[in-house]
C-alpha cells in the first residue's frame, strides 16, 4: 500500500524544475526578440565604400577653403512646421547663387537624413522640410564649389554657419 505523504508529486508541480527551466527559456525569448529587432531595423552605421568616402574628404576640405575665400556666413531659421529661411552673406565680389542645397544628416540614424534645395527669394533662401527628430545633427549647406557645415544638438530652430579654417580642428561643445 502506498502512503499519500510519501507519494512523489508530478514533475511539473515541482518549483525547482521551473526555476531551472526559467533561464534557458528566458534566454531564448530575449534572443529571438533581439534577432527580430536586428532584422527589422537598419542602423546605417557601416558604409560599403569607406575607401572612396575617405578619398572624398580631401575634396571636401577644398570646398570649405573656397567658402572661406568667398567670406560666406549663414543664418538658418526653422519653425515647427518645417519652413526654412536662410540668410547668406558673402564678400561683395561673390554673387550669391539662385539656389542652394541643404542637407540634414543625423549622426547615427541614416534613415532620418534629409536633403532639399532652397530657392532664393530677394535676400533670403526658403524651403520646407519634414519634421526632424531630436538628436545630434550635422547641417551641410552647399553651393556649386563651396560648403558650410554646422553641428546642432537637439531641436533645430536657429543655426549659424561660418567658414573657418579651424572647423575640423576643434570638437563641438555638446
Amino acid at each position: 500500500m502506498v502512503n499519500k505523504e510519501t507519494a512523489p508529486r508530478p514533475w511539473y508541480k515541482e518549483f525547482y524544475v521551473w526555476m531551472i527551466l526559467f533561464f534557458p527559456f528566458s534566454a531564448m525569448v530575449v534572443g529571438f526578440t533581439m534577432l527580430r529587432i536586428s532584422l527589422v531595423t537598419f542602423d546605417g552605421l557601416v558604409v560599403d565604400d569607406y575607401y572612396k568616402r575617405g578619398l572624398e574628404i580631401n575634396r571636401s576640405f577644398e570646398r570649405d577653403k573656397t567658402a572661406l575665400k568667398y567670406g560666406l556666413e549663414g543664418y538658418l531659421q526653422a519653425n515647427t512646421n518645417g519652413a526654412l529661411r536662410l540668410f547668406l552673406k558673402s564678400k561683395e565680389t561673390y554673387p550669391l547663387p539662385s539656389q542652394l542645397k541643404i542637407s540634414f544628416l543625423h549622426r547615427t540614424r541614416k534613415g532620418f537624413d534629409q536633403s532639399i534645395t532652397l530657392q532664393r527669394q530677394a535676400d533670403v533662401y526658403v524651403g520646407n522640410i519634414a519634421p526632424l527628430i531630436n538628436g545630434l545633427w550635422e547641417i551641410m549647406l552647399e553651393g556649386q564649389d563651396w560648403r558650410l557645415d554646422s553641428i546642432v544638438n537637439g531641436k533645430i530652430s536657429e543655426v549659424k554657419f561660418f567658414a573657418s579654417e579651424d572647423f575640423y580642428k576643434t570638437t563641438p561643445q555638446i
